[in-house]
């Protein structure tokens, strides 16, 4: 992850349609990550789907994708979002902390 990333940095970009995409969507939701439409300097990261790293999307968002790129926001995908938002975050319910499973 970036140097300046600091545990304030609440802000999530999603970026596509899958399932895995939806459910990253809620837990982060449920935990108190703001989704963002668009890159700005208290995004966390930016979740992308594999569609579009690899450049099957519509041209809208490969354009989101290179702006993340370029402002230096992390780009992930969903299975390395699942596991690394929650110890970025902090974001671990008890429930989760006490089963030692994480609700992704």
């Amino acid at each position: 992850m970036s140097n300046n990333t600091t545990i304030h940095d609440t802000e999530v970009v999603f970026l596509g349609r899958s399932t895995a995409m939806r459910a990253l969507r809620t837990w982060a939701r449920g935990r108190g990550l703001v989704r963002r439409d668009t890159p700005g300097p208290h995004v966390l990261c930016a979740v992308v789907d594999d569609e579009i790293f690899e450049g099957r999307c519509d041209p809208e968002l490969t354009t989101m994708l290179n702006l993340c790129r370029t402002l230096d926001v992390d780009c992930l995908t969903p299975d390395v979002a699942r596991m690394v938002l929650p110890a970025l975050t902090g974001l671990i319910t008890e429930s989760e902390s006490a089963s030692g499973k994480r609700a992704l």
